[in-house]
């Protein structure tokens, strides 16, 4: 009985010697792990375009005002881009809409 003892709490530590030398060495964060880099990395990034939009309607609203056009507001370039979107995904799923 001791021996059959001894192999399997021996057995056991090597799993968990194992594994935690897997972990120790491996390259990859505990953030990576879990996904919350990427949680971090997409804020980062919205934060980014949500500014950058701005800068861009001011360009293109720059841009039109020296052509003599209208301006147009942040709005109005998102309704446009969701409008476009919508029209994208419905091609892509076979519904052929266009307009």
């Amino acid at each position: 009985m001791a021996t059959f003892t001894l192999i399997v709490f021996g057995s056991l530590a090597l799993i968990l010697v194992g594994l935690l030398a897997l972990g120790a060495w491996n390259p990859r964060s505990i953030a990576e792990l879990t996904g919350r880099s990427d949680e971090r990395r997409l804020a980062l990034q919205a934060n980014l375009e949500e500014r950058d939009i701005g800068e861009m309607v001011e360009a293109h609203n720059d841009s039109r005002r020296r052509r003599g056009k209208a301006e147009v507001s942040e709005s109005e370039i998102r309704a446009r881009a969701n409008a476009a979107q919508k029209r994208s995904i419905a091609r892509s799923r076979g519904g052929g809409a266009r307009g």
